[in-house]
């Protein structure tokens, strides 16, 4: 079985604490004790260590920049992304209806809440610690302050940012990892350029870091998100990889 979760959105970031049935296998960060059952970083964080980088090519596109740790290991702020308020306003179910049919009478609930609560593109107070993170996965979710039902940001999902997140060179490959890929640019490419300018240079106030004022690409650290199935998180997701027969090797 082939499951396909569109806009940018790794395994990871539904997957990154499934624990399979027994006798089945995952990849993913729990397993690799990247992060523990409750979402807080384990003793191999470190693998998942996200990096800033310095691109001053005259083309200005690297796949592979020069790269080193952000100031004092500290993640850019993920910001809030989605509307204030939900998408069908009035709490009205028959609105809901209306605007999406087709859909399980108890999923209709969801379409009249989740929204932010917040001004869009600030830190997202409801993250703990949003200010800081530590440079690696965090989990999005906080009990009844992000609930799984929330609005979250939307990482960036443009063909040549993606490549230059994923920072690969052949001169890096190994056997373990063929591809050469390090995959430690994610928060750096959604602060500096995220979407993209369209070939328009950053406004003089341009900032990667989240200061009153300035313009930011809105984004923050948003692609290091994950939801926590210990907690609740992603139902649909871990039921079907409970219910269907999965490989040795689940990633």
């Amino acid at each position: 079985m082939i499951v396909i979760v569109g806009e940018n959105r790794s395994f990871d970031h539904v997957f990154a604490t499934y624990v399979p049935k027994k006798g089945e296998q995952v990849w993913n960060l729990l397993s690799q004790q990247i992060v523990k059952a409750d979402g807080t970083p384990g003793k191999n964080f470190a693998k998942a260590e996200q990096l800033a980088a310095s691109d001053t090519s005259s083309d200005g596109y690297l796949l592979d920049p020069s790269a080193s740790s952000f100031a004092g290991s500290v993640l850019p702020a993920p910001l809030v992304g989605g509307p204030t308020d939900s998408y069908v306003k009035n709490d009205s179910l028959t609105l809901a209806v209306q605007s999406e049919n087709g859909l399980p009478a108890d999923y209709y609930a969801y379409l009249v809440t989740g929204g932010t609560g917040l001004k869009s593109k600030t830190p997202d107070t409801r993250i703990t610690n949003v200010n800081a993170l530590q440079a690696g996965p965090f989990q999005l979710t906080n009990g009844d302050t992000f609930t799984y039902n929330s609005y979250a940001a939307s990482p960036v999902h443009r063909f040549y940012q993606m490549w230059q997140q994923l920072n690969c060179n052949a001169a890096n490959a190994t056997q373990d990892n063929p591809s050469g890929c390090s995959a430690k640019l994610f928060p750096w490419v959604e602060v500096t350029v995220g979407a993209g300018t369209n070939g328009l240079a950053q406004l003089s106030n341009f900032n990667t870091e989240y200061v009153a004022g300035d313009t930011t690409t809105g984004e923050g650290s948003t692609s290091m998100g994950f939801y926590n199935m210990q907690n609740g998180d992603v139902p649909y997701f871990k039921q079907l990889a409970d219910t269907y027969a999965m490989s040795d090797n689940f990633h």
